[in-house]
């Protein structure tokens, strides 16, 4: 399994870490280009851990950036496919921090943008008990194999307009 090379944040708060936000960027950006969100969060969620991973894969256009998987196009097929290669690889990153933080699903939040909120959504059917994923332009497209029962995940897809 790929290892995710991540950026960290904690809460200024004293005390263990009792909740965890993932924050996931999109195609061609990395880790660090939304770490600084946290700031702007970390008074509202005391005492947290803000992670915020770089893809596995370097960028195909962005020689300074990181993709979860190559976009050769944005059929849904492809999307399909690159979603069950990066899928793997990040639940396994998250089952490792909440290890790592003794943190269960519950504990867990997910912030994705772009390609990486496609990424957050196909969590909640790999880890179904996640406290929420926060969506950011991003799409969902349905897994190959649906649970028995529904995951209980909360889900906010934010989109502007054009």
């Amino acid at each position: 399994m790929a290892h995710l090379h991540h950026h960290t944040h904690p809460s200024p708060k004293a005390g263990p870490i009792e909740k965890l936000v993932v924050f996931i960027h999109g195609y061609g950006a990395s880790g660090d280009n939304l770490l600084d969100l946290s700031f702007y969060w970390q008074d509202l969620l005391p005492p947290t851990l803000f992670v915020a991973p770089d893809a596995p894969e370097p960028c195909e256009i962005n020689a300074l950036g990181y993709q979860w998987f190559g976009l050769p196009d944005l059929s849904p097929t492809n999307i399909r496919s690159g979603l069950d290669k990066a899928g793997p690889i990040l639940a396994d990153y998250l089952q490792n921090l909440m290890m790592s933080y003794q943190l269960s699903p519950k504990d867990v939040v997910l912030v994705g943008f772009s390609q990486g909120a496609m990424l957050a959504l196909d969590m909640i059917f790999l880890i179904p008990t996640l406290a929420g994923v926060i969506g950011y332009s991003g799409m969902f497209l349905p897994p190959k194999t649906i649970l028995s029962s529904p995951p209980k995940t909360e889900v906010l897809l934010v989109h502007g307009t054009f």
